[in-house]
This record gives C-alpha cells, structure tokens and sequence, in this order.
C-alpha cells in the first residue's frame, strides 16, 4: 500500500497542506468555520468511514448573537427579495460577505472584514459579495445534532473569542462525540487560526501531534 501526502484544506484560494502521511484509503477532514461544521456533519457518516476530523472554529448550528440594527433589518430584506428573484430565475441580488458593525453584509461583527481580507493572498483573490438569500441556509443547517453520531476522533479547535461563531457551541460538540477533544484558545478570534496569523502555528502543531497518536501508521 502506498502513502500520500494529505491536503489538509481550500480557502479562497490558499492552500494550507498538512505534513502528514494518510494511506490513499484513508480519510481524514479538516476545515474551518462553515466547512468546518461540514466536517462535523461528514465525520458522523457511516459511509464516509472517517479516520479522523478536524474542525477549527466551527459553525455548530447557531451563529453569535445579532443585533437589531437597521443594517440588519436591510440585510434580510435583501435576502427575501433575493429569494423572490432566484425564484423566477433572475440576476442574485448580492450583499457583502463582511461589512463594517451595523452595515449590510453577512459578517458584521467587528474585525471581520479586517479578517476576511487577511486571508487573502493579494487583492482580488474572491470578490467580498455573496447572495443575500445564502443567509436563510444558515437556521436549518445544525451540525451540532450529529456530534454524538461520530465514531471516529475528532479535534476541535475553539477560539474562545470568536464573534461570528460562538465557543460555546463548539465545546458542546466536542463534549458530545464519543471520541472529542479540543484546544481552547483564550485569546483567539475567529479569524486567529487562519495561516499568517496569531495562533495559526499552535493550531497546526496540536493538530499534528492529534493526528500521530490517533491515526494508524
């Protein structure tokens, strides 16, 4: 049986590979944020038959707390008259990813644009936009339901200060699968674990030493 190098995940263009030697018939998840609560809904599959997960700052099913704001308001005005559009098949109506506090956008919290654009590898990697209607796929979308279905080891990471999706959610995950374990970071925010960033190394190397005791050489 041969072994290759596993390519731990995709985002906006940046590829983040792992150092670690999967047999070519093992599988392994790895993502962040909403991927990353598709790596929990995966993990628990039985067709899947995972060797292993990793989530990082997870969407479990819930997002932080928002505002009442008139940006708000907008936002989901726009994401109904989207939905009126798509449905009679016409031009999406887009609104931004990440906006500023208080403005229309998906990510609002403080710091997200900020974030988003760190992640990027030069301008104009993926354009800051999606459609407005993508928002009502969110409060139907739970992952965290699955968690104690998942057989194999999975590792959370959890940034105790992530704005967007909440810390508390993610340890429940963890605190539901029969074989979870986390690192709690205190200081991180959501976007912290990100490659370049604060936290990105200690992430990894907790990750690595996760991946050398539970997955089979």
């Amino acid at each position: 049986m041969t072994s290759s190098t596993a390519s731990a995940w995709f985002f906006g263009g940046r590829v983040s590979p792992v150092p670690f030697i999967l047999s070519p018939f093992q599988v392994f998840g790895l993502n962040r944020a909403f991927a990353g609560g598709h790596v929990i809904s995966l993990a628990a599959e039985d067709a899947v038959n995972a060797v292993a997960a990793i989530s990082r700052c997870p969407y479990t099913g819930r997002l932080a707390p928002v505002k009442l704001t008139w940006g708000f308001i907008r936002t989901m005005l726009y994401a109904v008259v989207d939905s009126m559009k798509q449905r009679f098949g016409l031009e999406p109506l887009y609104i931004p990813a990440a906006a500023p506090p208080g403005s229309v956008g998906a990510m609002v919290a403080p710091g997200s644009v900020e974030g988003l654009s760190s992640i990027a590898l030069k301008d104009g990697d993926w354009p800051n936009k999606m459609s407005a209607s993508s928002l009502f796929q969110f409060p139907p979308y739970d992952p965290r339901k699955t968690a104690a279905s998942i057989k194999c080891p999975i590792f959370v990471v959890v940034c105790r200060k992530d704005a967007l999706c909440p810390a508390e959610n993610a340890q429940k995950v963890v605190e539901a699968a029969p074989k979870g374990e986390a690192l709690l970071l205190d200081e991180a925010g959501h976007f912290d674990i990100y490659p370049g960033a604060k936290f990105y190394e200690a992430s990894v190397e907790s990750e690595l030493e996760f991946l050398r005791r539970v997955v089979p050489a």
